[in-house]
């Protein structure tokens, strides 16, 4: 995740938060244009298990930022 403000100003204008990374849809996407002369630690489907276990926590955690961000642009 990256913040932007404008400097000497102590506020938070913008943010970048890339989410798509913890979709299962995305990581097949991902393994399927992945070059397969490069070896990968891990196998598409043990890459997919591991992101079901945190899918939850990453959308409740990514709508707690999205959310304090707008209530604070709103101040």
């Amino acid at each position: 995740m990256d913040a932007f403000s404008i400097a000497a100003r102590p506020y938070v204008i913008g943010i970048q938060f890339d989410n798509h990374a913890v979709h299962p849809d995305d990581v097949r996407r991902w393994y399927a244009r992945h070059d397969s002369r490069a070896p990968l630690p891990v196998t598409m489907d043990e890459m997919i298990e591991k992101i079901k276990k945190v899918n939850n926590k990453f959308l409740q955690d990514f709508s707690l930022l999205f959310t304090n961000f707008v209530e604070l642009c709103h101040l």
